[in-house]
């Protein structure tokens, strides 16, 4: 039967229920209308582009079906496998298809402008010992097609990138979290596959994104790197998929539609094509390590112990001896040391920590909610300790539950504190503050002592680093988010695989497991109690969880329309509950979350019946990366 009907998307964003609609296809157009083109349609009044989704015989019986009007471009702008991906998606993230193909497609019609000036790259050679050649070997030539791979040190994950890129056939995707990560990557292309390798991301201008996106489609490039966003295009012959750094946050999309996570929609494109993934991380999340131990993945990792092991400082001990809090006698020698021999330092503060909890003073335990054993938060205000999981608020205690102590700490010092501290013990030093209140300094290289929070960290010239000191390593720990502590060992193992060296690690909480971990270097301690705790209060990797976002001019309407919902929810015999962001008011408004957490056990099309209950006006986030 000929196609007589098409569904077709608009490429621009729409609300979900106006995703897809029917147009005629007129007789002359039949034998050249194919699913990916881009066509021309009337749309309420006025004429758009769309995208054919798909071909078919029949419509909806007695309904007028106005037809397209052209075919603006006979060749399809979207490949096959891209409609899947985008119908996949669109289902399951639950946003329009029309908002993911406006996301896909390139910038069309194309106006021809000035040609974009190509940048010299310099290629880089690194010897390093081929750790792993056994396991690339067996990656390019194997049958397994999902790998975890666990470097020590960057230069040997750059190195072999290197010995990847040198083997592998087909087209290969490189997929980095951010665009400053991009140029390090293509440094390692070898001198002979620069032409056909090419740069993908966000910053760039209408005609290096149509070029780019025109040599995927037409099979020139052969090597692609990338942020998430490369993941969209158009491949041929897509036979290796590699992201670096899949611990990394960026890897997520979080504060707008599609909120897609890259880690996913990696996994599920490599099945589309038959591709290979390989996923590279210096401290693998507790969802990845579950893949590998139930064997669906498979891992290889070279991790050396560090020349001298962490130096874990017991603050507690520190406060005995002596009247200074913020600076361990350790860490003021070893960075007497670096500085003597001419190395640089660098301190880390957690800034986002700051007054985040309260500790007892003499034996270090944070005080947590009895109801779900998230940390509590101290509000200045109201002068009490809140549960943002459970929305309950309680009084500062009188004493500690486990020593009788008295005396507690109020967690989060200051980077400003820190520098202050610093100066006064070394003034004839060149120091430097970089965080979310300062800007980049132009000479951050030349200083001797940097202090600072993650923004920092991509600045600093690691080669040259002596000694990194983590002031208050339970400012991460004790944050109200189940992943705070996995997101301690990833940032602290951090500064051993940029330098290559061990940290002094100051913290009241010695004996607790990510602390233990870090002290041996084992971090099979870590994922081994992170799994049990996930799995008594129902976490990823043993739920699917979703967090539903509210936001309303009105405080009160926010939290009665959270609490509808939460309701609403109730009779499905699932995980919910209500819970208060850190930053309740943003932009003059109120923000509410309710977090579902729905059984392995159910299929995906039970929990798109669930989910398509969620009322117009609320967000959707899948996966979400963190509930504060």
């Amino acid at each position: 039967m000929p196609n007589e009907f098409c569904e077709i998307t608009l490429s621009q964003r729409f609300p979900k229920q106006l995703g897809i609609f029917d147009y005629a296809v007129p007789a002359y157009l039949q034998q050249d209308i194919r699913p990916g083109q881009l066509v021309e349609i009337p749309f309420r009044n006025a004429i758009r582009e769309g995208v054919v989704i798909r071909l078919k015989s029949q419509s909806i019986a007695g309904m007028t079906i106005k037809p397209l009007n052209k075919i603006i471009d006979t060749s399809p702008i979207l490949t096959s496998e891209q409609l899947s991906l985008a119908e996949w998606l669109s289902t399951f993230y639950f946003v329009s298809i029309g908002s993911v193909i406006k996301m896909i497609l390139p910038p069309v019609p194309i106006r021809k402008g000035k040609t974009a000036e190509k940048k010299q790259i310099r290629t880089v050679c690194l010897h390093i010992a081929p750790l792993t050649e056994k396991n690339i070997k067996s990656f390019i030539s194997g049958k397994t097609k999902n790998w975890l791979y666990q470097p020590a040190i960057a230069d040997e994950l750059r190195a072999h990138v290197q010995s990847l890129l040198q083997s592998m056939t087909g087209t290969t995707l490189i997929v980095v979290p951010t665009i400053q990560d991009i140029e390090p990557i293509m440094s390692l292309v070898p001198a002979v596959n620069l032409h056909s390798a090419i740069r993908f991301h966000g910053g760039m201008n209408k005609h290096e994104t149509f070029t780019a996106y025109e040599s995927v489609r037409t099979g020139s490039a052969r090597i692609i790197i990338g942020t998430k966003l490369s993941l969209f295009l158009p491949f041929r012959d897509l036979q290796n998929i590699l992201l670096l750094q899949s611990e990394n946050r960026n890897h997520k999309q979080s504060d707008q539609n599609p909120r897609y996570d890259c880690r996913t929609v990696a996994l599920k494109l490599s099945s589309l094509h038959g591709a290979k993934t390989l996923f590279s991380s210096h401290a693998p999340t507790v969802e990845q390590y579950k893949l590998v131990q139930d064997g669906s993945w498979s891992f290889f990792a070279s991790t050396p112990a560090p020349e001298n092991p962490n130096s874990i400082i017991d603050m507690r001990e520190e406060r005995r001896k002596r009247e200074s809090y913020i600076l361990s006698e350790t860490l003021i020698q070893r960075i007497q040391s670096s500085l003597a021999d001419r190395k640089k330092v660098f301190l880390y503060i957690n800034r986002r920590g700051s007054s985040s909890s309260v500790a007892c003073q003499d034996c270090g335990l944070a005080i947590t909610c009895p109801a779900c054993r998230q940390p509590l938060v101290y509000h200045s205000e109201s002068k009490m300790l809140f549960c943002h999981q459970c929305n309950i608020k309680y009084p500062v205690p009188t004493m500690c539950k486990k020593c009788g102590g008295i005396d507690f700490k109020f967690m989060g010092t200051g980077a400003q504190q820190v520098e202050h501290e610093v100066k006064k013990y070394w003034p004839e030093h060149s120091v430097m503050r970089l965080d979310q209140d300062t800007e980049k300094p132009t000479n951050l290289l030349q200083a001797d002592i940097i202090i600072g929070t993650e923004l920092a960290i991509p600045h600093i010239d690691w080669d040259n680093v002596g000694i990194t000191g983590v002031i208050n390593a339970d400012s991460l720990l004790y944050l109200p988010d189940f992943r705070s502590g996995e997101r301690t060992w990833q940032q602290i193992t951090l500064f051993h695989y940029l330098c290559g060296k061990a940290c002094v690690i100051q913290t009241n909480t010695p004996e607790y497991p990510v602390i233990n971990a870090l002290s041996n270097n084992k971090p099979e301690l870590l994922y081994r109690q992170e799994l049990t705790d996930r799995m008594l209060l129902n976490y990823p990797p043993f739920t699917h969880l979703f967090r539903l976002i509210i936001s309303h001019p009105d405080k009160n309407r926010c939290v009665q329309e959270a609490q509808r919902v939460k309701r609403m929810f109730q009779p499905a015999h699932i995980s919910v509950s209500i819970l208060t962001p850190l930053r309740p008011l943003v932009r003059k408004r109120w923000y509410m979350y309710v977090i579902l957490k729905i059984p392995l056990s159910w299929d995906e099309e039970k929990i798109r019946a669930l989910v398509a209950q969620v009322p117009k006006g609320w967000q959707i986030d899948r996966e979400p990366q963190s509930l504060l």
